[in-house]
Protein backbone atom coordinates (compact mmCIF):
# COMPACT_ATOMS: atom_id res chain seq x y z
CA UNK A 1 0.00 0.00 0.00
CA UNK A 2 1.39 3.38 -1.00
CA UNK A 3 2.08 5.93 1.74
CA UNK A 4 -0.53 8.41 0.54
CA UNK A 5 -3.16 5.68 0.34
CA UNK A 6 -2.17 4.47 3.81
CA UNK A 7 -2.51 7.97 5.27
CA UNK A 8 -5.95 8.40 3.71
CA UNK A 9 -7.09 5.06 5.08
CA UNK A 10 -5.77 5.89 8.57
CA UNK A 11 -7.47 9.31 8.47
CA UNK A 12 -10.84 7.69 7.71
CA UNK A 13 -10.31 5.10 10.43
CA UNK A 14 -9.33 7.75 12.98
CA UNK A 15 -12.74 9.38 12.62
CA UNK A 16 -14.56 6.07 12.98
CA UNK A 17 -12.35 5.03 15.91
CA UNK A 18 -13.03 8.26 17.79
CA UNK A 19 -16.80 7.76 17.53
CA UNK A 20 -16.86 4.00 18.17
CA UNK A 21 -17.76 2.25 21.42
CA UNK A 22 -15.47 -0.32 23.03
CA UNK A 23 -16.61 -3.23 20.83
CA UNK A 24 -16.31 -1.10 17.71
CA UNK A 25 -12.83 0.01 18.66
CA UNK A 26 -11.82 -3.63 19.15
CA UNK A 27 -12.98 -4.50 15.62
CA UNK A 28 -11.21 -1.49 14.12
CA UNK A 29 -7.99 -2.33 15.98
CA UNK A 30 -8.13 -5.95 14.78
CA UNK A 31 -8.53 -4.76 11.20
CA UNK A 32 -5.67 -2.27 11.44
CA UNK A 33 -3.37 -4.90 12.96
CA UNK A 34 -4.12 -7.33 10.13
CA UNK A 35 -3.99 -4.77 7.32
CA UNK A 36 -0.83 -2.94 8.32
CA UNK A 37 0.92 -5.86 10.08
CA UNK A 38 1.53 -3.92 13.28
CA UNK A 39 1.16 -4.62 16.98
CA UNK A 40 -2.01 -3.64 18.79
CA UNK A 41 -0.31 -0.88 20.80
CA UNK A 42 1.08 0.62 17.57
CA UNK A 43 -2.40 0.59 16.06
CA UNK A 44 -3.82 2.35 19.14
CA UNK A 45 -1.17 5.05 18.91
CA UNK A 46 -1.76 5.42 15.20
CA UNK A 47 -5.51 5.84 15.59
CA UNK A 48 -5.30 8.19 18.58
CA UNK A 49 -2.76 10.61 17.11
CA UNK A 50 -3.79 13.96 15.69
CA UNK A 51 -4.17 13.69 11.91
CA UNK A 52 -1.16 14.93 10.01
CA UNK A 53 -1.28 18.14 7.99
CA UNK A 54 -1.99 17.33 4.34
CA UNK A 55 1.00 17.47 2.03
CA UNK A 56 -0.60 20.12 -0.17
CA UNK A 57 -0.55 22.82 2.51
CA UNK A 58 2.60 24.83 2.98
CA UNK A 59 3.80 27.89 4.79
CA UNK A 60 3.91 31.17 2.93
CA UNK A 61 7.41 32.58 2.75
CA UNK A 62 8.26 36.10 3.82
CA UNK A 63 8.83 37.26 0.25
CA UNK A 64 5.47 35.88 -0.85
CA UNK A 65 3.78 37.50 2.12
CA UNK A 66 5.40 40.86 1.34
CA UNK A 67 4.42 40.56 -2.32
CA UNK A 68 0.82 39.69 -1.49
CA UNK A 69 0.51 42.57 0.96
CA UNK A 70 1.97 45.04 -1.58
CA UNK A 71 -0.40 43.79 -4.26
CA UNK A 72 -3.39 44.18 -1.96
CA UNK A 73 -2.30 47.73 -1.07
CA UNK A 74 -1.86 48.53 -4.75
CA UNK A 75 -5.37 47.32 -5.46
CA UNK A 76 -6.78 49.40 -2.62
CA UNK A 77 -5.04 52.65 -3.53
CA UNK A 78 -4.90 52.59 -7.31
CA UNK A 79 -8.34 51.29 -8.22
CA UNK A 80 -10.95 54.01 -8.70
Amino acid sequence: MANLEKHRCIARLQKKYALANRAGKTKILDGVCLTFACHRKDAIRLLNQVPAVPETTRKIGLLELAFLSLMSLAVLFFNP
